[in-house]
């Protein structure tokens, strides 16, 4: 009993310490992720890649759409059959609209979701194809085809790094903020507090 009870501790132990173990590392893989974003393209799709990507983008909608639809409509039927109170209680057209809302909403969500994959790495889906020939990777495509214009690749840094833009967008302005207080005759005369609330105050206004 004592060697059974030592080993129950000893189990017990060690579930913790590993317990312990992935509470530490889980946060810091995901600062890591946060800090490490994935990158989009610096370029525009080609015409191949965008009709592949919408192709892929439709199917795989589709498919997920008629999943949760099949499933949808066979939970609708049964609670009909079977249920009084949602017989009587809840119209034809709700009924429907929980189809249509589910097969829609996997539709519109998996197709999204589908284009957001695509545009950081379309060559993975352009590769499927037999005609995509001798391409061979993203650093193919981003050699042989021109780069985004200026203001679109500004757009993409702000996609790919929003900590970073935040922060940089934002402290020059709690500077500037916090001058303007101090050197209006109005609010210069106020105390240092006051000054901090204030661009404090104006800070968070601008920075939403």
């Amino acid at each position: 009993l004592l060697c059974t009870c030592r080993c129950t501790v000893a189990e017990t132990m060690a579930d913790a310490r590993e317990l312990g173990r992935d509470m530490h590392d889980r946060p810091r893989s995901v600062v890591e992720r946060a800090l490490t974003p994935q990158r989009m393209l610096d370029r525009p799709l080609n015409q191949q890649e965008r009709s592949v990507v919408a192709a892929t983008a439709i199917e795989n909608g589709l498919m997920y759409g008629g999943v949760a639809g099949a499933v949808t409509s066979a939970l609708v039927y049964a609670a009909h059959k079977f249920s009084p109170a949602f017989r009587s209680g809840v119209g034809v057209s709700a009924k429907t609209g929980m189809v249509v809302i589910a097969s829609a909403g996997s539709f519109f969500a998996q197709s999204q979701l589908t284009l957001a994959r695509a545009t950081f790495d379309p060559a993975q889906y352009v590769q499927k194809m037999p005609e995509a020939g001798a391409v061979t990777g993203l650093a193919a495509h981003r050699a042989a085809l021109g780069r985004l214009p200026v203001w679109q690749r500004a757009a993409n840094y702000v996609y790919d790094h929003p900590a970073r833009t935040s922060v940089g967008t934002i402290v020059p302005l709690y500077a500037f903020i916090f001058g303007y207080e101090s050197s209006q005759p109005a609010t210069a005369a106020m105390p240092l507090s006051q000054r901090i609330i204030h661009t404090r105050v104006y800070g968070q206004a601008l920075a939403i």
